[in-house]
C-alpha cells in the first residue's frame, strides 16, 4: 500500500485506497476459501476447468484489448482476465488427473494429457497474446509433475522442448503482436 501511495503520488486520485479496498476483499476472499474443503474442489475441477476455457475462448471475441493483448471481459464496471481463472482451474484439474495416477512414476500417457490440459487453455492464452500469462502455464505443469514423480531424464528431455516452444510462441507471438502494432499505426483513426 506505501509503494502505490508513493508511486501514484504525483500523479492525483485514489490509487492507495483503492488498492486497499481490493486488499481487504482479497483477505475476506482468502479467508471463505480456507474454509472450502480442497477435496470438494478436485471434484469440481471439470465444472471450473469447462467454464474457463469457455471464457477464454469468449474473450477472443469480445474481450477489451489492454496493453495489446485481448485478455479482459468487462461486464459493465467490472472486468478481469479469465487467464486467472484457468491458471487455478488448470492446476486443479492437474491435481485431479494426477492424483489418479497409482504408479510410481509418471508415465508417457500421463505425462502427454498432463500437457494437453495445461496446453489447451496456454494455447488459448497465446491467441490472445497475452504471452506473460501463457508463460505461467509451463512452471506450473513442471511444479506439478515434480510432485507427481517423474523420471529426470523425462524432466530434463521436456524442458529443453519447453524451452524451444516457448522461444518458438514468444518470438512468432511478438513478430505477429509488433506487426498489428505497425498496422494499427499505420491505418488513419
Amino acid at each position: 500500500l506505501a509503494t502505490v501511495s508513493s508511486a501514484t503520488a504525483e500523479i492525483g486520485g485514489s490509487y492507495g485506497s483503492r488498492q486497499a479496498m481490493w486488499l481487504a476483499i482479497g483477505a475476506v476472499a482468502m479467508l471463505v476459501v480456507f474454509q472450502l474443503d480442497y477435496r470438494k474442489l478436485v471434484d469440481l475441477a471439470p465444472i471450473f476447468y469447462g467454464i474457463a476455457l469457455f471464457l477464454l475462448v469468449l474473450v477472443l471475441f469480445v474481450g477489451d484489448v489492454r496493453g495489446g493483448a485481448r485478455s479482459w471481459l468487462a461486464i459493465g464496471p467490472f472486468g478481469g482476465q479469465p487467464s486467472e481463472l484457468a491458471k487455478l482451474a488448470t492446476a486443479l484439474m492437474l491435481a485431479r488427473f494426477l492424483s489418479k495416477v497409482d504408479r510410481a512414476f509418471v508415465g508417457l500417457r500421463d505425462l502427454i494429457m498432463s500437457s494437453v490440459i495445461v496446453g489447451v487453455p496456454m494455447v488459448l492464452i497465446v491467441l490472445e497474446r497475452d504471452m506473460g500469462s501463457a508463460a505461467m502455464f509451463l512452471p506450473m505443469l513442471a511444479g506439478v509433475l515434480l510432485v507427481a514423480g517423474i523420471r529426470m531424464r523425462v524432466i530434463v528431455v521436456a524442458a529443453v522442448l519447453g524451452v524451444l516452444l516457448a522461444a518458438g510462441l514468444w518470438t512468432f507471438g511478438m513478430q505477429d503482436y509488433q506487426r498489428t502494432r505497425v498496422v494499427s499505426f499505420l491505418q488513419p483513426d
